[in-house]
């Protein structure tokens, strides 16, 4: 009963905060768009920062409502067939600017001529945001950020069926702090981190990885990390099912 109270407070409390959080959105893109701003460099760039806040702000709130409707089950995932590099490229494009802020290089490794699957891009580029925000959150200036995606073939499908199970893997490499062992359990919980006292390093409100899980395991995929202390690997997994075509190769 206390999780449903909490849920249903999350879904009026997203609600609430999105409406002042539009207007703000609004009058800042006009303020950005005008000729009168953009010929002042310093204003111009407090805009920039003050745009870069509220796209932040509205990610955090879009969290929070699809974590409570994921945990309300009244979540609905919108399907398609496309590459699913596509959402990487998109995914790394939104952090870019943040990275950058902090001094990161973030590598690219995608695979070339996946297959076409049926996925919610949304939700995918959503999963691979907070992904990335995660390790760069957690990785100190000069440190590196690596993206992979790849074509697993695991050996041994249920059923007894004779081929084997296909996914596309996208990993999420950082070298940054890495996991205490006695926390890795606990990656996945929803209002969980590592150092949970008020006087924390590192922000947030500790949903972005569980609703990770959420999301990925609503496309019947499967999330995993490991840590040996130096840095930190995060692997997503989507099946692939039927044949498929072929994307072509990222630019």
């Amino acid at each position: 009963e206390a999780n449903r109270l909490k849920d249903d407070f999350l879904a009026t409390l997203s609600h609430e905060l999105r409406t002042p959080l539009t207007a703000i959105k609004g009058w800042v893109g006009l303020l950005a768009d005008s000729n009168t701003i953009a010929n002042d460099k310093e204003v111009a760039g407090g805009i920039a920062v003050i745009q870069n806040a509220t796209s932040s702000l509205a990610q955090l709130i879009s969290d929070l409502l699809d974590l409570s409707r994921l945990q309300r089950r009244v979540f609905r995932l919108e399907l398609q067939p496309s590459d699913i590099n596509l959402s990487v490229l998109n995914a790394v494009q939104a952090v870019k600017q943040t990275a950058e802020a902090h001094n990161l290089a973030i590598e690219l490794d995608l695979g070339r001529d996946l297959p076409i699957i049926e996925y919610d891009p949304q939700r995918v580029q959503q999963v691979l945001w907070n992904l990335l925000t995660n390790a760069i959150k957690f990785t100190p200036a000069g440190g590196r950020v690596k993206v992979r995606s790849r074509l697993l073939h695991e050996d041994g499908a249920p059923d007894g069926e004779l081929e084997s199970r296909r996914w596309i893997a996208i990993e999420v490499e950082d070298t940054g702090e890495g996991i205490a062992p006695d926390f890795l359990p606990h990656v996945w919980d929803r209002f969980r981190q590592a150092d949970g006292s008020s006087k924390r390093h590192h922000g947030g409100l500790g949903i972005g990885l569980a609703l990770v899980k959420e999301l990925v395991e609503a496309h019947q995929g499967m999330a995993q990390v490991k840590s040996d202390g130096h840095g930190a690997t995060f692997t997503v997994r989507f099946p692939v099912v039927g044949s498929g075509a072929t994307a072509a190769a990222p630019a």
